[in-house]
C-alpha cells in the first residue's frame, strides 16, 4: 500500500495535478514523497486539482480505491454544466 501512495501521488505530480500549489508546498510534497511521509501525501490527494489533465481524472479512482481501503474519505467531485441554469 505504501508504494502505491508514493507511486500515485509521483503521478499526480507528473500530471499537473499540484501545479496550483505555492512553491513551497511543492517543495514540501517533494521531500514528502523522498522521506515516505504518507499521511502528508494523502493530505495532498484532497488539494489536487483532478481536472487538470485528462491523466489526473484517470487517477482519481485509483486514489479513491486506496482511501476507500484505508478507511479515509474519497474524494468527490462534482463537475458544473455550463449549460444548466
Amino acid at each position: 500500500m505504501k508504494f502505491q501512495i508514493i507511486k500515485l501521488s509521483n503521478e499526480l505530480l507528473q500530471a499537473n495535478a499540484f501545479n496550483h500549489f505555492t512553491d513551497k508546498d511543492l517543495e514540501a510534497l517533494k521531500k514528502a514523497l523522498q522521506i515516505m511521509s504518507l499521511e502528508y501525501l494523502i493530505e495532498a490527494w484532497y488539494k489536487a486539482d483532478f481536472f487538470s489533465s485528462w491523466k489526473t481524472e484517470q487517477l482519481l479512482m485509483q486514489c479513491n480505491q486506496i482511501l476507500y481501503y484505508m478507511g479515509y474519505p474519497t474524494i468527490n467531485c462534482m463537475v458544473e454544466n455550463e449549460f444548466d441554469f
